[in-house]
């Protein structure tokens, strides 16, 4: 469903594969250990996920005018994982665990290892969307607006 509503955005899970298996995108820690529930091990994913997304809404709203830059909805590949990049009094905030974009919401789509490697400061935003582990959806000037935002971090 996810590429029929962005397309090609199942690219980006190839591209953050072929990335890991370069050594250029870190590997989750937590994948294929045999010592930890299966639900034990998804826990501590969105456990991981949630706090890259609240460290990249600190990077982001740490640049001038942050106020002034579109709305956000990022998607986590992986998990599936719906989240807001918003405006709440006067900073900016990562609500985790939204049931999609807004009206007006610019869409980002990656996944966990792309987050990782840019709020870690090993990969630029600009960087990811040329290689294509981040996607970038909505009214053209807004994904610019966006981009130039993102490459601001």
């Amino acid at each position: 469903m996810m590429n029929l509503a962005f397309p090609k955005s199942a690219y980006v899970r190839t591209a953050i594969w072929q990335a890991q298996l370069a050594g250029e995108l870190p590997r989750d820690a937590l994948a294929g250990r045999d010592d930890l529930a299966p639900q034990a091990i998804s826990t501590l994913q969105l456990m991981h996920a949630t706090m890259l997304l609240k460290r990249l809404a600190g990077q982001l709203g740490a640049v001038p005018d942050a106020a002034e830059h579109p709305s956000v909805a990022l998607v986590l590949m992986g998990p599936m994982l719906w989240s807001r990049l918003e405006l709440q009094g006067g900073s900016l905030q990562a609500r985790v665990h939204v049931n999609g974009a807004q009206p007006g919401d610019v869409v980002l789509v990656t996944d966990t290892p792309a987050i990782e490697a840019i709020v870690e400061g090993s990969l630029r935003f600009e960087q990811a969307i040329e290689r294509g582990l981040v996607r970038l959806y909505g009214p053209q000037a807004q994904v610019d607006r966006l981009a130039t935002w993102l490459a601001a971090v």
